[in-house]
């Protein structure tokens, strides 16, 4: 007959095995956490790299030091006379290199933007062809209204910035150009019947010529070569032509 007392103590042998079996070693546990340990190390160590980066000020200028400062240091024994000398070299020559890098951005600044200065003045040319040809009457209104420029500005002579400018006034702005109404617009407030306000008594000027127009006339009148041989009676006449002709090509562009 079976020993119930032997049979119990066989199956708890048994049990106590697989309990045994199921539990980690001290050893791996050890491992797992310590693998664990440096997982979470690492990920902290390169968000804290990234915060640094992020809130690293911004790099100084290396210090430029002169003349006197290096002989101080030379007798100071701090540096030698060629350690000074070629301290001196180095801060010239990247000086030189500094400047010449700004000259050139400027220049290519300056062309880049006198380029587009000159594509929108052509824009203006190619609405309106008279602004082409120097003497007629669409050209004339530019020039006196640079002439009011200059003198607004204070510069000795036109520049295609002022002329862009010019054109502007007078025509408005180039996403404006073919519109009769703004046309219209610009065109009275330049010159087409906006009453000279100055104050000064009837010289003989057409009416309503603005004060720009007013000068512009008034220069080529003084001139020895003058063209108006009737003084202001002949710029009437040119006058009365270029509003009708301006007017006219506004309304037969819409």
């Amino acid at each position: 007959m079976p020993d119930p007392n032997g049979a119990t103590g066989s199956q708890g042998g048994a049990d106590g095995d697989q309990d045994q079996e199921s539990k980690l070693s001290e050893k791996e546990v050890t491992r797992i956490v310590s693998e664990r340990i440096s997982q979470i190390t690492a990920t902290h160590t390169a968000e804290m790299n990234a915060l640094r980066s992020e809130m690293k000020p911004a790099e100084q200028a290396p210090k430029i030091y002169t003349a006197t400062e290096l002989n101080t240091a030379i007798e100071a024994g701090t540096i030698s006379k060629t350690d000074a000398e070629g301290i001196l070299a180095k801060q010239q020559q990247q000086q030189t290199t500094d400047t010449a890098t700004a000259v050139a951005r400027q220049t290519v600044e300056s062309m880049n933007q006198t380029t587009q200065t000159q594509a929108s003045i052509d824009k203006y040319k190619e609405h309106d062809a008279d602004l082409k040809n120097p003497g007629t009457a669409a050209r004339n209104r530019i020039e006196a209204e640079v002439l009011a420029q200059m003198a607004i500005h204070g510069v000795p002579q036109s520049t295609p910035g002022l002329e862009l400018t010019a054109l502007r006034v007078v025509y408005g702005p180039e996403d404006s150009l073919g519109g009769k109404e703004r046309e219209r617009q610009h065109y009275q407030e330049t010159g087409g019947g906006s009453d000279d306000t100055t104050g000064k008594k009837d010289d003989g000027a057409p009416k309503g010529l603005s004060a720009a127009r007013k000068a512009y006339y008034q220069q080529r009148l003084d001139a020895k070569d003058s063209r108006y041989p009737d003084g202001w009676k002949s710029v009437a006449k040119e006058v009365v032509g270029a509003d009708k002709a301006m007017l006219a090509r506004a309304d037969a562009r819409d």
